[in-house]
């Protein structure tokens, strides 16, 4: 795909001199001429619209301070940076060049390469301002979506959620039913409390994307977070006939071991969630998926598949 190249606006009254600046820059941008203003309000307010205009201080038709001006103000051509070409021999007033809203400006007679090597100085400012523009449109929908999304967390996902949390409940007490019966409504309450957990921490996610989120540290046993996981993936394990095994400090858990870390409980339920499940889809069938705790020199998590 070729190239779109910069495009510019050359504005004047002196056809050589329009034919000299042509000459110095078509070779980095495309070129586009104007010989009075009303051609150069034209041509500067329809698209593709230019990237930079070099304009002759002494325009026909209207003077080129008051041109500038007027880009300066029009909807379409106020952000579009202006170069004032002035008569050298006429004595410079910096003052009225870029008080009239121009960015720069060059002095005739004009040098190709000076002209040439501003030309590209500033082709390269409107660049980066433009792509900093589109950065900043960008990250402005990236905080209305974030809005969004915060609200639907907050209100729209948490009732039917909780539903599903206090009605296995309600039904424990008030139905008869066998163990079996009982564990699986426990585990569909507790797999509706992680998912209730990790959209609640949706929020916390952006923020540490950000790095402005801040982390409450508290004491949580991982194996008890591990059995719950387990017990949420036990369909799909039986499915594949994998197995499950909890090791601390290379040997096979107790029944009520415990393994505690500081740390939140919903980061670890959501990192562990994922990892684990990862681990089933990825084992071959009927193998084993090993859970490996380590409390030296660090507390460490390895999980181990095989194959």
């Amino acid at each position: 795909m070729a190239e779109i190249r910069q495009r510019i606006l050359l504005v004047g009254g002196d056809p050589a001199q329009l034919d000299f600046l042509t000459s110095a820059l078509q070779q980095i941008c495309e070129i586009t001429t104007a010989s009075s203003a009303q051609q150069a309000l034209q041509l500067a307010e329809s698209a593709p619209f230019p990237e930079l205009i070099l304009l002759d201080a002494q325009t026909p038709e209207l003077d080129g301070y008051k041109l500038c001006q007027e880009l300066k103000h029009g909807s379409n051509t106020q952000t579009i940076p202006v170069i004032l070409l002035t008569d050298g021999h006429k004595g410079i007033d910096a003052a009225e060049e870029l008080g009239s809203g121009a960015i720069d400006y060059l002095t005739i007679p004009l040098n190709a390469a000076h002209v040439a090597a501003r030309v590209k100085s500033h082709l390269r400012l409107s660049a980066m301002t433009k792509e900093l523009e589109e950065q900043a449109i960008i990250r402005s929908e990236y905080m209305r979506l974030k809005d969004v999304i915060e609200r639907l967390c907050k209100y729209d996902f948490k009732a039917p959620l909780q539903a599903f949390i206090d009605i296995p409940a309600q039904l424990s007490r008030e139905l008869s039913m066998n163990l079996s019966q009982t564990e699986k409504l426990n585990s569909l309450s507790q797999m509706a409390s992680n998912l209730l957990t990790v959209i609640s921490r949706s929020t916390d996610l952006y923020k540490m994307e950000e790095g402005t989120y801040q982390l409450v540290s508290v004491s949580v046993d991982l194996v008890k977070i591990i059995k719950q996981i387990f017990q949420e993936h036990r369909s799909l394990a039986e499915k594949r006939g994998i197995r499950f095994a909890v090791n601390i400090n290379q040997k096979p858990a107790a029944v009520n071991e415990t393994f505690a870390v500081q740390g939140e409980e919903s980061l670890f339920i959501l990192m562990l969630t994922d990892l684990i499940k990862n681990a089933i889809e990825a084992s071959p069938e009927k193998s084993e998926v090993v859970i490996a705790l380590d409390s030296s020199p660090h507390p460490t998590i390895a999980i181990k598949i095989s194959g």
